[in-house]
């Protein structure tokens, strides 16, 4: 599985909560939660504020834990690539085995009792099951079977077959577009705009737009690398950033229901 950063164990980027809930009270109070701060004469907490905060903190531990390397497109294909060559390989080498090898390799799926956590969620007769040719098999898989004459197949090769059936899937439509970059600012403006949009502030590109200085505020507090550090506009970024949250994450955002949060202002 990739690797992940606990998003309850990121604490918020208490600097740019504290510039965005004053930014957000001079509009008249965007975000803001009625909480018993504010019954006792204390500063409001503001919900889209804390929003952006812990996302800045998640953005700054996402880097320093490496989780994107900033591949290039090419480069990502290839590792693909590779895996599906090796899983190809795997593939050949388990025809290469004899049959009673292949059975006892599968049947000792089934003795495996512990640590897998497959086992515990499928049951262990998957792993006893065997896997019959069906009309509707995918035309490769049909080629192979009917070259080396299987009646059926168990469960190890039936995993290297879906994970060969993934691989090549990814490699024809869900490869990255040529020069494209994973970009985990373009990734901060577009969870930025649809929780703002949510919020009632529209994420406009405009320079002198409210959305802007938000963005703006962010980059200023968040440590997101020297690609950012001089910018004087946003409004390349927060058009791309907008049409692709449009396409792919229209229905996405909601305004959550966040429960009672420290927030010492």
């Amino acid at each position: 599985m990739p690797r992940l950063i606990k998003y309850k164990d990121v604490k918020i980027n208490r600097a740019l909560y504290k510039a965005l809930a004053s930014l957000f009270q001079s509009w008249g109070g965007i975000g803001e939660r009625t909480n018993d701060n504010a019954e006792r004469g204390k500063k409001p907490e503001n919900t889209l504020a804390h929003l952006i905060a812990h996302q800045s903190a998640l953005e700054e531990n996402i880097r320093a834990g490496g989780l994107n390397r900033s591949q290039t497109s090419a480069e990502r294909k290839t590792t693909v690539e590779r895996y599906l060559n090796a899983l190809s390989n795997a593939r050949k080498i388990w025809m290469e085995m004899e049959n009673d090898d292949q059975r006892s390799l599968s049947r000792s799926m089934s003795e495996i009792d512990s640590g897998h956590a497959i086992v515990d969620v499928l049951g262990l007769k998957p792993f006893i099951t065997s896997f019959n040719p069906t009309d509707d098999i995918a035309p490769w898989r049909k080629k192979a079977i009917r070259q080396n004459k299987h009646e059926f197949w168990g469960l190890d090769s039936e995993m290297l077959d879906l994970l060969i059936g993934g691989a090549q899937r990814w490699i024809s439509t869900k490869a990255p577009e040529s020069y494209s970059k994973i970009d985990p600012t373009l990734y901060a403006v577009i969870y930025m705009g649809g929780q703002c949009q949510r919020f009632g502030l529209e994420p406009s590109p405009a320079t002198s737009s409210q959305f802007t200085q938000v963005v703006d505020i962010y980059f200023r507090h968040t440590n997101t690398g020297s690609d950012n550090s001089n910018r004087t506009s946003y409004k390349d970024l927060i058009q791309k950033a907008n049409k692709i949250r449009e396409r792919d994450y229209k229905d996405s955002f909601e305004i959550p229901n966040v429960p009672d949060f420290p927030i010492h202002t």
